[in-house]
């Protein structure tokens, strides 16, 4: 079973990996998954 959980890192989509976003993605079992971006994906 995988608990809550917080991680902060860079995200990107899979056709434009040269532009990364810093965010945050926040887990929690059961519930809907937040990723916060500081920017867009463009």
């Amino acid at each position: 079973m995988v608990k809550e959980f917080e991680t902060e890192g860079y995200w990107w989509k899979p056709e434009s990996p040269e532009n990364r976003i810093a965010g945050i993605l926040h887990y929690k079992p059961n519930f809907e998954t937040d990723l916060r971006l500081f920017g867009d994906l463009v």
